[in-house]
């Protein structure tokens, strides 16, 4: 731990996610994106990951989780997320929320199919 981390305040909270991988930058420009389903969008993702847009899961109750490593100084989880994009997950670890921010330091993550009462929009 690094002096400018206080002791256990770096550490989050438990916890689980559930949501659906994908590029952040159109989801941001788009208020109506969610799981990409149609040609368009999944071409976009297609185009967007591998171009070095942000990853973020996008959870059933509409927060967008940024992954970051579980150690400081923080490395890149970039790589460890690209299998997953455009895939339903479930993902746990540590949870972090910081002035309207999320993030989650995965311990745990796997694949899921999406769940029936999903209420991430489909595009």
């Amino acid at each position: 731990m690094h002096k400018h981390h206080p002791a256990g305040e770096a550490d989050g909270t438990p916890g689980t996610i559930t949501g659906y991988v994908r590029d952040i930058a159109c989801l941001l420009r788009n208020p109506k994106a969610g799981a990409d389903t149609a040609a368009l969008t999944q071409d976009c993702l297609r185009k967007c990951v591998p171009g070095g847009s942000p990853i973020g899961i996008l959870t059933e109750d509409g927060f967008l989780y940024t992954p970051v490593s579980d150690v400081i100084p923080d490395t890149a989880v970039r790589n460890k997320m690209l299998p997953y994009a455009g895939k339903y997950v479930r993902a746990s670890g540590r949870l972090f929320e910081r002035g309207g921010l999320h993030a989650i330091a995965i311990e745990k993550i796997e694949t899921i199919n999406r769940p029936t009462d999903s209420k991430i929009p489909t595009l």
